[in-house]
């Protein structure tokens, strides 16, 4: 595997890493990142709000792929996306990540949890939204 070829991205933007944090591929994203050098892991989807591979990751609920790159290179989850969302931002999005967030020490949740996107809410009003949401849709759905 070249190191030329993993930050080459597609069409859409997306690198070999994007698509790995995507479908929590971990052995791919654990050898690309073997291969390449720091900045794969700051390359940014610029047609896909401006994520890095550990926002798609998040994104998508995929905690193994998050727990590689954060353990690799913990200052990837100060990286915001254009919504000024970090990583805790987009996995308080996802319904059941909390709990097991809030025990897993690689995630930083302590230097993250008050930080605030552009429209002014941290990851704890997101979660609280995420989780009325689910709630809402849940009941709605049982009738």
């Amino acid at each position: 595997m070249e190191a030329r070829s993993n930050t080459e991205a597609d069409e859409n933007g997306w690198s070999p890493l994007h698509c790995a944090a995507y479908l929590d591929y971990v052995s791919i994203m654990r050898q690309l990142l073997d291969k390449s050098d720091k900045s794969l892991v700051y390359l940014r989807v610029k047609n896909d709000d401006n994520k890095t591979a550990l926002h798609i990751a998040a994104t998508r609920g995929n905690k193994r792929t998050a727990k590689l790159l954060v353990s690799r290179y913990p200052d990837c989850c100060e990286q915001v996306d254009i919504n000024g969302n970090n990583a805790l931002h987009l996995f308080m999005m996802q319904r059941g990540s909390f709990k097991s967030l809030l025990k897993i020490p690689w995630m930083n949740v302590g230097a993250l949890i008050n930080e605030k996107n552009v429209e002014g809410q941290t990851p704890l009003h997101l979660l609280v939204d995420s989780q009325l949401r689910f709630r809402h849709d849940y009941t709605r759905n049982k009738k």
